[in-house]
């Protein structure tokens, strides 16, 4: 099974320290996992390195950026994963917008 994981970025905060860690959790059990984020704060990424587990980011320059959308929306359908997992409002929302119309969500 192919998760994908979204989240703002890898900082030191409380929910992606939580995503990171499910995200490595579910990669200890043999899932594939990958991860989106769109603002390069890296505090977590060495842990998802050390697990395996790609990181995709799609820098944004604004509030709410559509490219990042959009960007989410190609990886998703590229790559097939079964499902999409996101943490916080704006993440949840990206996530929402990018699997519009896909089947299977």
């Amino acid at each position: 099974m192919k998760i994908l994981c979204v989240i703002d970025h890898l900082g030191p905060g409380g929910a992606q320290r939580q995503l990171v860690e499910l995200g490595c959790g579910l990669r200890a059990r043999d899932f594939t996992v990958e991860f989106f984020v769109y603002y390069p704060d890296d505090h977590f990424q060495s842990r998802l390195i050390e697990s395996g587990i790609p990181i995709h980011y799609s820098p944004k320059s604004s509030t709410y950026s559509a490219a990042s959308v959009v960007n989410l929306r190609r990886l998703i359908k590229a790559d097939d994963f079964n499902v999409v997992i996101s943490f916080l409002d704006t993440p949840n929302v990206y996530a929402e917008l990018a699997i519009v119309g896909l089947k299977n969500y």
